[in-house]
């Protein structure tokens, strides 16, 4: 079945206004800390709604630190203790939540409402065992995907990459015509490449923890074991003299002591420093980007992978697993390698040699490839299939790319 691809542009819908007034629109999202690519999602959502005139309301089931003012918690967690229990009682109140009082209810998550933004693969995978699929958690997430999924279901989808959304398609039989495929959501603020010279460019590593000449490689993620940061280790034990900056999780982190320990016995420990969360906003985020001479992400499972453009973007080439959705982007530009296949360090040393004895033309390429316009439309079409009449097709509103 093909799907729908769809871009940002100029609807029959003016700005703010659905029908001619602002609307009332409920955001329902499980939690809002840690702050990874569906949290930012929703708050990066949430901003351009409210800019637009509508009225904006965040239901979570966390409490986070710098919980938005526009934010409320509709489970208490005293109820159940155990999450996926809790993941389906969050969908439950979202969906009595929003039965009145909203023209618009949004989920970021696989469950019933108007319409749904997904950053997740289906959880029903045909390669479960038996003893997941008796288990409770797979009752609880699949019966999620299931009502918001099913052929009953009302709910129109958003995905964000056609690798994510065909299996959907296959495992529910959804309607196609439910389905949008957005352009990619980097924001164009995240677009800063740096022109340095090259003594700031060498001060900037050495504050970094990487002086000299040798490469720096740069890992980016929240879930070191998915987007494989010990993967990248066993690269940077086979690239004597190359150094990997972590960015996004910090070595106190109980999800770094496998790795350091893995650094420790491969050796390299001394050839890795961990950064910490970095927003991508930030000053320093950029500075990151600008030392580094290439982004390493051979990641066991991403839906779009969105550090991944981020860094090709700014002149940072990348090589990348061919799982992630946005491997595409570096295959177009040519700013770096994706490989195929199961993970073999050897192969993964050499696609990285490959690109370090080109470095300066594909990061050259990749500039130019962001400058396309395209690639940072995905929140705008999402606001106008937010915005769009639930009584018509989605294609009268928004045109197909």
């Amino acid at each position: 079945m093909r799907l729908r691809n769809v871009h940002g542009g100029q609807s029959e819908i003016s700005p703010g206004v659905s029908d001619g007034r602002p609307l009332s629109i409920a955001l329902g999202i499980f939690r809002l800390s840690p702050r990874g690519g569906r949290e930012s999602l929703c708050l990066q959502l949430a901003s351009r709604l409210e800019a637009r005139g509508h009225k904006v309301r965040i239901m979570v089931a966390e409490d986070s630190p710098g919980l938005p003012a526009n934010a409320i918690r509709i489970v208490h967690p005293a109820l159940v203790a155990y999450k996926p229990e809790r993941i389906r009682m969050f969908a439950y109140a979202f969906r009595w939540a929003t039965r009145r009082g909203f023209d618009r209810s949004v989920a970021f998550h696989a469950m019933p409402a108007d319409l749904a933004l997904l950053v997740d693969n289906p959880f029903d995978q045909g390669d479960l065992s038996f003893l997941t699929r008796i288990g409770p958690r797979y009752r609880a997430f699949v019966g999620r995907e299931k009502a918001c999924m099913g052929p009953r279901s009302r709910t129109r989808v958003m995905g964000l990459s056609h690798a994510q959304m065909e299996p959907f398609v296959e495992r529910y039989r959804i309607d196609p015509g439910r389905i949008a495929v957005l352009p990619p959501t980097v924001q164009p603020s995240v677009r800063r490449p740096r022109a340095l010279t090259v003594e700031q460019r060498t001060a900037l590593r050495a504050g970094l923890g990487a002086p000299g000449e040798a490469p720096v490689w740069l890992w980016i993620g929240l879930q070191p074991m998915v987007k494989g940061l010990d993967r990248a280790m066993e690269v940077l034990a086979r690239s004597p003299g190359a150094r990997l900056l972590v960015c996004g999780i910090d070595a106190d982190n109980k999800k770094m002591q496998p790795l350091l320990r893995q650094a420790r016995e491969l050796g390299v420990e001394d050839r890795v420093r961990c950064l910490g969360f970095v927003p991508n906003e930030s000053d320093r985020f950029h500075d990151i980007l600008a030392a580094a001479d290439l982004l390493v992400h051979p990641a066991r499972n991403d839906t779009t992978g969105t550090v991944i453009l981020e860094a090709v973007v700014n002149g940072l080439p990348a090589a990348v697993s061919s799982i992630c959705g946005y491997a595409r982007h570096v295959e177009r530009s040519g700013a770096g390698a994706v490989l195929e296949g199961p993970f073999e360090a050897g192969r993964w040393r050499e696609a990285v040699a490959a690109i370090m004895a080109d470095r300066a033309a594909q990061s050259a390429r990749g500039l130019a490839y962001g400058e396309n316009p395209a690639l940072y439309s995905g929140l705008g079409c999402a606001v106008e299939l937010i915005e769009a009449r639930l009584d018509r097709p989605w294609h009268s509103v928004v045109k197909a790319a």
